[in-house]
């Protein structure tokens, strides 16, 4: 895969699937909440068995609903989100409601690192972790989850920062 200028590009859809994980463990940490619950409740003498049907009838209907709003939400981030390399700039597009677009100047970025997680190798991708000079902590890093080819996105990128400090170093050696 070869990475053109002012093209945009989106994560791979196995990001979703990560989402979804995340979505998932959390809402069995609920459910095991619940159901905690409901045995304390049954402790202290209400009847046991009917407080775990019950909350455990809540807590699968929330469940359910919990995850297919869920899984909405994760199509529509995804759909929404592209990312740009252009000539002077790596441009993050995303938002679904608010819309944003991020333009970070190569010369800005200090640091790109490569995550690979469990369920980034099974998935054969790796999340690209980039640091930046701002100042506002939230506009210092951003991240992008899950990128099939991580070492192309970091090659381009080591390149267009490359490029960036040598034509910056040459107008500073004109002058």
């Amino acid at each position: 895969m070869r990475i053109e200028l002012n093209v945009e590009y989106r994560l791979s859809p196995k990001v979703k699937i990560i989402w979804m994980l995340n979505a998932i463990s959390f809402t069995t940490i609920a459910l095991i909440v619940i159901l905690l619950a409901s045995v304390f409740l049954g402790m202290i003498g209400f009847p046991i068995l009917d407080i775990i049907f019950v909350y455990g009838l809540i807590g699968l209907i929330f469940l359910i609903f919990y995850l297919i709003l869920h899984y909405i939400y994760i199509e529509l981030k995804w759909r929404n989100f592209s990312y740009m390399f252009t000539d002077k700039n790596l441009v993050l597009k995303y938002g679904i409601i608010t819309k944003r677009i991020e333009r970070i100047p190569y010369i800005k970025i200090q640091n790109i690192a490569i995550r690979y997680d469990i369920i980034h190798r099974i998935l054969n991708v790796g999340q690209v972790i980039i640091s930046t000079a701002a100042t506002d902590i939230k506009l210092s890093e951003f991240s992008l989850d899950a990128i099939e080819d991580p070492d192309i996105f970091v090659d381009e990128a080591i390149k267009r920062i490359e490029g960036v400090s040598d034509l910056k170093r040459k107008r500073l050696l004109k002058d």
